[in-house]
């Protein structure tokens, strides 16, 4: 090997052991690693945008461990991703769900509650959705604030800023204990 970067993804039967608390900061840290990898790319409006590495059929896991291999994602498919990227229960479907009631994200609240998802995504794309409506004014507001914070106005839907956006969530889940903190 010619001086291949990879991310060793944490063993399942590590990650399954781990508290609620640990299992959502080893996801956010998988997140981050990949962003740095520049295997994950973030951009609004998309759960994940299949850019060269996934078909229907293939197990995420499996195309994880491809170091030139690379996706866009929003907040939810950065997480989403990661989670059964280290979980590797998951093919992909040619169809992808993006609300709270997709089988996606039904996996994926294994780790974070619904009202979680529903915090992240609002701070990631800067708006509410129907199947977000489980959060008060008060924590729209605060997502909208931190939306804000990591937002150009010029910006395009891949631009610095959503880069800037996804890492901060990331971090702000690890800071705070696994728990997102608008």
């Amino acid at each position: 090997m010619k001086n291949e970067i990879y991310i060793k993804t944490m063993a399942k039967s590590t990650f399954d052991k781990l508290s609620s608390a640990k299992k959502r900061i080893a996801v956010a840290q998988d997140v981050i690693d990949r962003m740095n990898l520049k295997q994950f790319r973030a951009n609004s409006g998309q759960m994940f945008k299949n850019a060269n590495m996934l078909y229907p059929g293939q197990s995420v896991q499996e195309a994880l461990k491809d170091p030139a291999a690379y996706c866009e994602v929003c907040a939810k498919g950065g997480l989403f991703m990661a989670y059964v990227g280290i979980k590797n229960d998951y093919n992909l479907r040619y169809e992808i769900s993006e609300n709270l009631n997709g089988e996606e994200m039904e996996m994926l609240s294994d780790v974070f509650s619904r009202k979680q998802l529903s915090l992240i995504e609002t701070a990631f794309e800067g708006s509410t959705y129907s199947w977000n409506d489980d959060i008060s004014h008060l924590e729209k507001q605060a997502c909208f604030k931190f939306y804000r914070k990591h937002v150009n106005e010029k910006e395009d839907r891949d631009g610095d800023k959503v880069q800037e956006r996804l890492m901060a969530i990331c971090k702000n889940i690890i800071k705070n204990n696994g728990t997102f903190k608008p």
